[in-house]
């Protein structure tokens, strides 16, 4: 049974939300015309990058979704990997385990070439343990590149759990207003035919791609929602993602060790 308080809370949030929608009009509207189409920041994988037109979208929410976390989170070190070696990026995740394999990233970066060094130089971690970690840490970002890792994992209900759900896409979409370029990696809710968050999550999202196995030896991208074009597919070969398998799980204390015999 709701009390007064309850009420109170919800009518906040929507107000809150409402500003939110009011400022970022203009954004919007730019987006939709297609203004950054000059300024996409490439991933590095070039199925992905046609998919969505040339790269990610500067100032804009991009998801890579999937019931099948394996997949999603092979497309997730691949891209870290590739942008770590160009240029700052800052990661925010919810996991202890099951997470960010810091020792995949250093397979991926030195298979692509690349010096180990600079890309971990460029990755900057934020850790969250719970809805409230998750909401500060988003309210006092101040970079310009953010990947979130399964920002729902403490969300068991994103339905009977809406005010909290919607709270994190609220702090999700307000760094639109500092021109946050913006990288969701997001699981299935129940059967996994949607993103986890709930309807509002899925409202803020500006390309939506989901990830799934595409037979043998492949994944599937499909473009579900984009302001520019109606969908799209893209097949990508597994053989094109370095160390798919972890040797072992990961915990944050990993990142303080030195990498010197690879």
């Amino acid at each position: 049974m709701w009390i007064y308080n309850d009420y109170i809370e919800v009518a906040n949030l929507i107000i809150n939300i409402e500003n939110v929608y009011k400022s970022l009009n203009k954004n919007l509207l730019s987006y939709s015309k297609g203004l950054h189409m000059d300024k996409k920041i490439s991933t590095g994988i070039p199925e992905v990058d046609e998919l969505l037109d040339g790269g990610l979208e500067p100032s804009a929410i991009t998801e890579f979704y999937g019931y099948n976390w394996r997949l999603v989170k092979m497309l997730m070190h691949r891209i870290i990997g590739e942008i770590s070696l160009r240029r700052y990026i800052d990661i925010i995740y919810n996991q202890l385990f099951d997470g960010l394999d810091p020792y995949l990233l250093l397979r991926i970066v030195k298979k692509l070439g690349g010096n180990w060094d600079i890309a971990e130089s460029n990755i900057r971690l934020i850790r969250c343990f719970k809805p409230e970690d998750l909401i500060e840490a988003l309210s006092h970002y101040r970079g310009d590149l953010l990947v979130i890792v399964d920002p729902y994992l403490h969300i068991d209900d994103p339905i009977k759990k809406w005010v909290e759900a919607s709270s994190i896409s609220a702090a999700i979409y307000k760094l639109l207003l500092n021109e946050v370029t913006i990288i969701v990696f997001n699981k299935t809710f129940h059967i996994g035919y949607r993103p986890s968050g709930g309807n509002f999550h899925h409202h803020i999202i500006h390309y939506l791609v989901r990830v799934e196995a595409g037979g043998e030896g492949y994944i599937l991208l499909k473009l579900e929602k984009s302001p520019l074009k109606r969908g799209g597919y893209k097949l990508l070969s597994t053989d094109s993602f370095i160390g798919i398998e972890s040797s072992k799980q990961q915990v944050l204390y990993s990142w303080m060790e030195v990498y010197r015999d690879g």
